[in-house]
């Protein structure tokens, strides 16, 4: 494989009980490599990788596809994604709120 790819209209889905909402990529994007988690880590987002090979064909991608990941500690989450790429403004509002407010415990 030579890199990654999040296809356009891809779904970013929750993957732990923080949110319900399952925000959209607006534009595909590559160059955008999968998170891996330790064990102690929790993972709350994934998207669904593709993997470019040296032909140029795209295939599935089956292993690690985090893009967001919660420390053990509880107090430091990683996006992997930049949010200007997601197209659910209503959505990630409800993320990040979630991730911020009631996961990180930030003040309003």
């Amino acid at each position: 494989q030579t890199g990654f790819v999040l296809n356009r209209n891809s779904d970013v889905t929750p993957t732990n009980n923080i949110v319900s909402d399952t925000l959209t990529i607006s534009k595909s994007l590559n160059g955008i490599y999968p998170l891996k988690p330790n064990s102690d880590a929790t993972n709350l987002f994934e998207a669904d990788f593709f993997a470019s090979t040296v032909l140029g064909f795209d295939q599935d991608y089956q292993k690690d596809e985090s893009v967001a990941i919660e420390n053990p500690e509880k107090n430091l989450i990683y996006f992997g994604l930049e949010f200007t790429n997601l197209a659910d403004y209503d959505g990630l509002v409800n993320v990040l709120g979630a991730m911020l407010i009631d996961r990180l415990k930030f003040k309003q």
